[in-house]
């Protein structure tokens, strides 16, 4: 019997999920994170323009899978890393004075092209 764990959840024999909150920037130009396994921390390129929801597999850093036939290890599942978007709760004067100013000018990017 595997026990509900804080930072994986179970979603097919042998992957687990984990989700990774990221801001708005690093969706839009990319950044690398470090993300939590089983059995140590990996990097993972998040590609520019990555949109919210999307998943990366890490193959074999999943839950082990036995064989019925020997009861060993036979192979090991996926991890599956899903980036959310993390909304500011709280901004400061500097910060929304920088997300006026991309507002702005997102607006006259919408006006020229479309």
């Amino acid at each position: 019997v595997v026990e509900p764990h804080e930072q994986f959840e179970i979603v097919g024999e042998g992957t687990i999920l984990h989700k990774v909150d990221l801001n708005y920037t690093q969706f839009v130009l990319g950044s690398e994170i470090e993300v939590p396994t089983l059995e140590s921390v990996v990097k993972v390129k998040i590609p520019q323009g990555t949109l919210p929801g999307q998943k990366f597999r890490l193959k074999e850093l999943g839950l082990p899978r036995f064989s019925n036939r020997t009861g060993g290890i036979y192979m090991r599942g996926d991890q599956l890393v899903e980036v959310q978007l993390k909304m500011p709760t709280k901004l400061d004067e500097k910060y929304r004075k920088v997300i006026e100013e991309l507002s702005q000018l997102e607006s006259e990017q919408r006006g020229t092209n479309g």
